[in-house]
């Protein structure tokens, strides 16, 4: 549910095997750095929004990543969602240890996305059809990039991209 574990300042880790939706700021602000979602199909609305200690996220079941789910994740290096199909606006923007994207199953990527994720250098979404504006804006480390599906690429969508050469 909404801010379920919200601002708990001690909450490092967690380990829910048999949730399948998290829910709007869930875990909002909270120094987690780690967390296994393996039955989740969802991440509402900021769940993991400004968890600035999170490092790795595993979700394998989640088909749904909503607005601002980790926006700000500082920390944030690797995240597996390869049944995604939604990354919807601002859900990763400001994650500035993101390296490489990988998300085999997604066909849309919303607005600011993965804008100002600045270590960001590989990209593949081999199924998507649609970027939206700003969405990879100020990727300035952004070197790759696989979307052989794309057919809307909104304005703006790899602006400042000053390293992208292939």
């Amino acid at each position: 549910d909404s801010d379920a574990f919200a601002c708990c300042i001690n909450l490092s880790f967690a380990s829910l095997p048999l949730c399948t939706y998290l829910g709007m700021y869930a875990f909002y602000s909270c120094p987690i750095y780690s967390i296994s979602l393996p039955k989740c199909t969802c991440v509402g609305y900021g769940a993991f929004n400004n968890c600035s200690s999170l490092r790795t996220i595993e979700l394998p079941n989640c088909s749904y990543l909503y607005s601002y789910a980790f926006q700000n994740c500082y920390r944030l290096s690797s995240v597996s969602a390869s049944k995604c199909v939604l990354i919807s606006q601002y859900t990763f923007r400001g994650c500035q240890s993101l390296t490489k994207l990988i998300f085999s199953s997604c066909i849309y990527v919303g607005a600011y996305a993965f804008a100002d994720c600045t270590s960001l250098s590989k990209i593949e979404i081999p199924k998507c059809t649609s970027i939206g504006f700003d969405g990879f804006s100020y990727c300035t480390s952004l070197k790759t990039l696989n979307i052989p599906n794309c057919q809307m690429i909104e304005r703006e969508a790899f602006f400042n991209c000053t390293e992208l050469s292939s």
